[in-house]
């Protein structure tokens, strides 16, 4: 038998061979072989065919399999770690600054502001005679001194004037008053009665805060007027009531 094919080729005695152009592959793709008798090469075509197709199968699967990139959670982990870290520690800082700021606006830079509001009483006090001073952080009324007695007939009497920087009326008696030194160690003040010389008062602390020390200097050498000790009191507590 004779096929007359433009595609086949004779393949052996009564044999022929087709195949077609094309497919996956650059040869021919065999599919028949015209033969009725010899077929022993078969087996080995279809082979050739099946691993051709394996090939081609896994050369496209590769090709287009995506590749996936997995994001780097710990670099993230530890930035993110480290940002907020960087943050707590520059707000503690900023913190700590303000409150350090405050604290040194609130310290007391005057002895007026040191002492303010205290109240101290005279070491030479006894049941019948006290004496008290206090000092107030605002110049109209800077000082006030403070006496309670008991009089010859046994009557409580009691005096408190406030002193303030400038002119000041004690019962029709004009004298001035002038703050020379307001400082956290130490107060001084100018007292000028009338005509006569100035006199300049001191007070200082000594024996560690626990004592308070005036003196007076009249052109002469300062002389201790007296020594007071704190009292944790106000003048309401002593019933003692400044005009």
């Amino acid at each position: 038998m004779i096929y007359s094919n433009q595609n086949s080729i004779p393949f052996g005695r009564g044999c022929f061979l087709y195949f077609l152009q094309g497919g996956g592959l650059n040869l021919p793709l065999f599919l028949y072989i015209g033969c009725m008798k010899k077929l022993l090469l078969l087996p080995f075509i279809l082979l050739v065919f099946a691993c051709s197709t394996d090939e081609t199968d896994d050369s496209d699967s590769t090709a287009t399999t995506p590749q996936v990139e997995t994001p780097d959670s710990d670099s993230d982990s530890d930035d993110s770690s480290s940002d907020s870290s960087s943050d707590s520690s520059s707000d503690s800082s900023s913190d700590s600054s303000s409150d350090t700021s405050t604290t040194n606006d609130d310290a007391p830079e005057t002895w007026l502001e040191m002492y303010d509001g205290m109240v101290w009483i005279d070491v030479d006090s006894d049941d019948e005679d006290k004496y008290y001073i206090q000092f107030n952080n605002d110049t109209s009324k800077f000082m006030a001194f403070a006496s309670k007695n008991v009089n010859s007939s046994g009557t409580p009497t009691q005096y408190c004037d406030y002193y303030v920087e400038g002119e000041n009326d004690d019962d029709g008696d004009i004298f001035t008053i002038e703050i020379t030194e307001n400082t956290i160690d130490r107060l001084v003040f100018k007292y000028v009665f009338g005509d006569s010389f100035p006199e300049y008062y001191y007070f200082s602390i000594k024996d560690n805060g626990n004592l308070l020390q005036e003196w007076s200097d009249e052109g002469e050498e300062p002389e201790e007027d007296a020594v007071y000790s704190p009292l944790d009191v106000t003048f309401n507590d002593l019933e003692v009531y400044c005009d």
